[in-house]
């Protein structure tokens, strides 16, 4: 068969994902996580007693969250909430695309050979 497809964008891809998602059921996942034994099909699925976070959580105890669960996942970690939540501001990137150049390429505008170093 000789039919043409379309030529398709990750911003195609992220819609298509996205689209699909939303379909999936609450109990589908919930049925799911209980199969492969990850949470028991007799606990209750909030969210807060899977992960086990202490009730008292609001938004100025948010940082106590994130390092308990960093604890949860590996207890032996030397990451810290801190580091956690900041992380970005560490990484070295060279050659970071600008606001203005992201929102080009994303129209499918030429954009110059090379890249700003500000900050996106």
């Amino acid at each position: 068969m000789n039919i043409p497809t379309p030529e398709l964008t990750i911003l195609d891809a992220v819609r298509f994902t996205a689209e699909a998602w939303d379909l999936v059921k609450p109990s589908t996942i919930t049925s799911c996580w209980s199969k492969t034994g990850i949470i028991s099909p007799y606990q209750s699925y909030n969210i807060d007693s899977i992960l086990d976070i202490p009730s008292d959580n609001d938004d100025e105890n948010n940082e106590d969250i994130i390092q308990h669960l960093i604890e949860r996942i590996d207890p032996e970690s030397t990451l810290t909430a801190d580091e956690y939540i900041n992380i970005d501001s560490t990484l070295q990137i060279e050659d970071r695309l600008s606001d203005d150049e992201i929102i080009a390429l994303v129209n499918g505008e030429q954009v110059e050979e090379e890249c700003s170093n500000s900050q996106v």
